[in-house]
C-alpha cells in the first residue's frame, strides 16, 4: 500500500525499500526491509511534521548500521 515499492541492496544484503508520498506532507514515511542470514530486518521511519530529515536516507542509514553492528 505505499507509492513505490523497489529492491534494494544494502552492504550485501537484498531487500525492499518502500515509501508514500503524502500530498500535504512528501514523503514522510520509508520502510527497509532486508533479508539478514535466516532472519529478516524491518525499519519503518515516519515523519508528521516538518521540517524533516529525508525518511529514506535514514531507513537506509538505520539498516546499514543494524547489519554493521550485528556482524
Amino acid at each position: 500500500t505505499r507509492t513505490s515499492v523497489e529492491d534494494v541492496n544494502i552492504e550485501g544484503h537484498d531487500g525492499f525499500i518502500a515509501y508514500s508520498d503524502d500530498p500535504n506532507l512528501g514523503i514522510s514515511l520509508c520502510e527497509v526491509g532486508i533479508q539478514f542470514n535466516d532472519d529478516f530486518i524491518e525499519w519503518s521511519i515516519s515523519f508528521a511534521q516538518k521540517p524533516y530529515p529525508d525518511a529514506c536516507a535514514v531507513a537506509k542509514e538505520v539498516t546499514r548500521q543494524s547489519i554493521v553492528n550485528a556482524k
